[in-house]
């Protein structure tokens, strides 16, 4: 309406023009005054099993979390906290610090800590809540040194903030347990913050990727203003998890799910619209402020957007992924968005969401994923970094198949995508029918080695050197996923190859003609079926297996880039998957037992001896020639370099054999009685670090020192234990899973300290 017009208005307008703006009062005054969350809420604070505002009322926080603030650092700025702020009604956002890894805290603290404090300074200026998310995936005691640090310097910044939420461990995993490890850990940290800031509230994760939360329901925190995270992805955890959550809200513990997914805990698979749409309304009943995972452009079904979006909001329902889509009408639900503050609103006057009440979603239970046949994914800066470290195979331009336009049956391949470098892999090194075909690191598994033959028909058949089973498209339809099944001779596991170019060949089924395509460029990504788009990720390279340019580097940085900015090795361990959290599937809140036994003794009388003359399986010497695989006698599994990485400082743990490299050690006789043990992937050597009961066992480059030296002690007639020449204490694995970390502990005879030695040339492994 414009002001100050100089005509005489008549007066029959005159009155319908005063009544428009009588009724209009309460939009104009609302505009005026609009207030943002933070001027609305104040300070929060717990009361039981609720969040309240300053007022003493609940308040439910709904809102995003980032990626990695040092891998997709472009989407954590004002203009998309803006955007999400005054579109969805965004009052909370998660700023996911990682701290180990390739660009982590650790090892980047002065960047990382500038990020945070950017996007804290942002969420300042537009009135909404900050999560500071110590984003670590290990026992928290590891790396607690410089969360005291990190924290004490942040709170200290920002003591009079009432919008500064503190998460101090987003979740712990592997060998480790609430009242051992977490509580103590709290204990330590949650003063430091309280110093500083002491009304503030601190997230305090829970064992197995912060789902055990009956553990802190049962033997709680005695500070005030704690909540305890709780993670889940809607794919794979259901009811079990909403049980064990009603339970410990009825022992008066307040819970904020500060991860959690559509998608299945690896990001890919999904999107699960009605168990998504299960957990929003079981949230909403129970008051339970969440951020979701995540704010990103990655080529997963856990992204809020699809691939190549802008950073800085202005998002379109074209812009949004099925996930994004589901996620916006579930923040909208119940939900006004808020302006205000120092910022304009962009959602014009009526900003009611039309999606109020409790309806769900139009995009229904089966919805296609979000990776369509026809968006090509960015590979540049903004893109999931690559996993593996530098262990990336170099896939240049003369890795065509040896026969040139005809494929030799009696030889086997690596089927390489031209877009990430990584190769066809059977999910979890599986033999299993039904299995998932995904895109991995090319670490020299036979899951990722295939047998192609000539049906004779102008088609082939792709089976698993591991498994003898088939590649199968299924329904074969848009979206559909690639797994293995027994060879039926249906037309869903026939494929056409047809090349494409000098290097690359096209693979698509005879049942539908859509194209064989990996849907992201991360480890795990689903392989599946689409439109054939001339698209990079619907490329592939087929490469004999013992074609000389196909063995993965060893190098120091030999990641492959995928165009403009070089994607990121993650190294360490701490690799990123755009779900985020790798939780496993199994229900339940406990971590598996190590054989009943799985506290490491911690008695100190069972310090081994350091005696020097120790024999492998295979003769009566070490022979510092030869290549070994060192075996848990407990649980099978080898000793490896987490994520295949070449990096220094990755976590050593244990993992089924693949026959990966970073599976492979050389162990050299020092000639003092101990012996130094090198990874033949990345010749770096196992180090102790400080060589105290727990400590995480990691490589380095070899300098001498004594926690990089070892005893070896035959105990058996096929067993040996293996002790750090600084500290005496033994390895030990912490788990029975693939991905258990390998640590220092006090030597009690168990099986998880004991280990067979074998080289790798030999029959039996």
């Amino acid at each position: 309406m414009k002001k100050n017009r100089r005509k005489i208005l008549s007066l029959p307008i005159f009155f319908v023009l005063l009544m428009f703006v009588a009724s209009n009062v309460g939009i104009i005054k609302i505009k005026a005054s609009g207030l943002t969350p933070v001027e609305k809420n104040g300070q929060l604070r717990v009361s039981g099993s609720k969040l309240l505002n300053s007022s003493g009322e609940p308040i439910q926080l709904k809102g995003m979390s980032s990626f990695g603030i040092q891998y997709s650092p472009q989407f954590v700025n004002y203009d998309a906290m803006k955007y999400l702020r005054d579109n969805w009604g965004m009052n909370v956002f998660r700023v996911a610090m990682y701290t180990d890894g390739d660009g982590g805290y650790i090892f980047n603290k002065a960047a990382c800590k500038a990020k945070v404090e950017s996007a804290i300074n942002d969420a300042q200026k537009l009135g909404i809540y900050v999560i500071v998310d110590w984003h670590m995936f290990n026992n928290p005691q590891t790396d607690k040194s410089q969360s005291k640090e990190f924290f004490n310097e942040i709170s200290s910044e920002y003591k009079n903030s009432p919008n500064v939420i503190y998460e101090i461990a987003n979740e712990p995993c592997g060998d480790v347990t609430w009242s051992r490890d977490v509580k103590p850990y709290a204990n330590e940290v949650i003063p430091v913050i309280r110093a500083n800031s002491p009304n503030s509230i601190v997230i305090v994760g829970s064992p197995s990727w912060s789902q055990s939360v009956l553990d802190p329901a049962n033997d709680p925190l005695s500070f005030s203003n704690i909540m305890y995270a709780c993670h889940f992805y809607a794919g794979t955890h259901g009811q079990w998890l909403r049980d064990n959550i009603s339970q410990a809200l009825s022992k008066n513990i307040a819970l904020f799910a500060t991860e959690w997914g559509t998608s299945d805990c690896n990001g890919s698979g999904g999107t699960y619209i009605p168990e998504s749409q299960q957990w929003v309304d079981f949230m909403t009943q129970n008051k339970i402020s969440w951020t979701n995972w995540v704010l990103d452009d990655a080529y997963a079904s856990a992204s809020m957007l699809k691939p190549g979006s802008n950073p800085n909001g202005g998002w379109t329902d074209n812009d949004l992924t099925e996930s994004g889509k589901f996620v916006k009408a579930a923040m909208l639900q119940n939900n006004t968005p808020t302006t205000g503050g120092n910022t304009t609103p962009t959602t014009g006057g009526n900003t009611t969401p039309t999606t109020g009440g409790n309806t769900t979603p139009t995009t229904g239970g089966n919805t296609t994923p979000t990776t369509g046949g026809n968006t090509t994914p960015t590979t540049g800066g903004n893109t999931t970094p690559t996993t593996g470290g530098n262990t990336t195979p170099t896939t240049g331009g003369n890795t065509t198949p040896t026969t040139g336009s005809v494929i030799d049956s009696n030889k086997t391949y690596k089927i390489i995508s031209s877009s990430t470098g990584k190769v066809l892999n059977v999910r979890n090194y599986s033999s299993q029918s039904g299995a998932q075909i995904e895109e991995l690191v090319d670490v020299g598994a036979l899951s990722e080695q295939w047998k192609i033959a000539d049906l004779g028909n102008g088609s082939y058949k792709i089976t698993s050197a591991l498994s003898n089973f088939s590649l199968d498209g299924g329904v074969s339809t848009q979206g559909s996923d690639v797994k293995q099944y027994q060879y039926s001779g249906a037309s869903s596991q026939q494929w056409n190859i047809e090349k494409i170019s000098a290097n690359t060949y096209k693979i698509t089924s005879k049942a539908s003609g859509l194209s064989l395509e990996t849907t992201g460029i991360y480890d795990s990504a689903n392989i599946q079926l689409w439109n054939y788009a001339g698209k990079g990720t619907q490329q592939w390279i087929i490469s004999d297996i013992n074609a000389t340019n196909t063995t993965p580097s060893t190098g120091g940085n030999t990641t492959q880039s995928t165009g403009g900015s070089t994607t990121p090795s993650t190294g360490g361990n701490t690799t990123p998957s755009t779900g985020g959290s790798t939780t496993p599937s199994t229900g339940g809140n406990t971590t598996p037992s190590t054989g009943g036994n799985t506290t490491p003794s911690t008695g100190g009388s069972t310090t081994p001896s350091t005696g020097g003359n120790t024999t492998p399986t295979t003769g009566t010497v070490i022979d510092s020639s030869k290549t070994y695989k060192i075996i848990s006698s407990s649980t099978g599994k080898v000793l490896n370099v987490r994520n295949y990485s070449s990096q220094s400082g990755a976590q050593i743990e244990e993992l089924v054999d693949v026959n990966a490299l970073s599976e492979q050690w050389k162990i050299t006789d020092l000639g003092n009685g101990s012996y130094k043990i090198t990874s033949a992937l990345s010749n770096f050597s196992l180090d102790g670090g400080v060589s105290t009961q727990g400590s995480d066992v990691k490589q380095y480059q070899y300098s001498g020192a004594n926690s990089q030296q070892w005893n070896i002690e035959k105990i058996g007639a096929n067993t040996y234990k293996i002790t750090s020449k600084a500290s005496g204490l033994a390895l030990e694995t912490t788990g029975i899973y693939d991905s258990a970390n390998i640590q220092l502990w006090n030597y009690s005879g168990k099986g998880t300290q004991q280990w067979i030695i074998s080289d790798v040339n030999a029959a039996v492994k």
